[in-house]
């Protein structure tokens, strides 16, 4: 039965595990077809060939103080693919332990949320944006507010934005 559990885990999320020192030491097929790595490259390697740069340095010591202390850590995370590309996960990452109860290593299992990442992001601008129409011209009225060019062109990027997350 518990392989059957590790079998379903494994074809519908994105597996691996790491020695404490976070070298992985396995990487499921979902790792390697979203990080666009071969097995053979990330096996042997820091965990962290996959950090994308702009995230801080802040968010990585959290996750490696909450693990280290055994405790389980979630969050939404942007990594970056061989080739450059981003893509966003929901990891969750707990400790692994050796018969003394001592930490041996740990394993990551998450979700790809790339797309609903950017759908995310896509409407945060058009919410921006909208915000910003009403802020240019508080109390003035619409008809107002729609004489000016610069409030033009910022209905129409929202009715854009909008459009384009409608036909997605």
């Amino acid at each position: 039965m518990l392989k059957q559990y590790i079998e379903a885990i494994e074809q519908n999320n994105i597996v691996s595990k790491t020695d404490i020192n976070g070298i992985i030491t396995f990487a499921n097929e979902e790792f390697c077809k979203i990080s666009k790595y071969r097995k053979e490259e990330l096996i042997g390697k820091n965990h962290n060939i996959v950090r994308d740069p702009t995230v801080s340095k802040t968010k990585f010591k959290l996750l490696w103080d909450t693990i280290r202390s055994k405790q389980t850590y979630k969050a939404t995370v942007r990594n970056r693919a061989k080739d450059g590309s981003t893509y966003y996960i929901n990891a969750t990452i707990v400790p692994t332990y050796d018969d003394k109860q001592k930490i041996n290593g740990y394993i990551a299992i998450r979700q790809d949320i790339t797309k609903e990442k950017i759908a995310k992001n896509k409407i945060n601008i058009g919410t921006h944006v909208k915000v910003n129409f009403v802020k240019d011209r508080p109390g003035h009225d619409l008809r107002y507010a729609l004489d000016s060019n610069k409030i033009k062109k910022k209905l129409i990027l929202t009715t854009t934005i909008f459009k384009s997350i409608k036909n997605s």
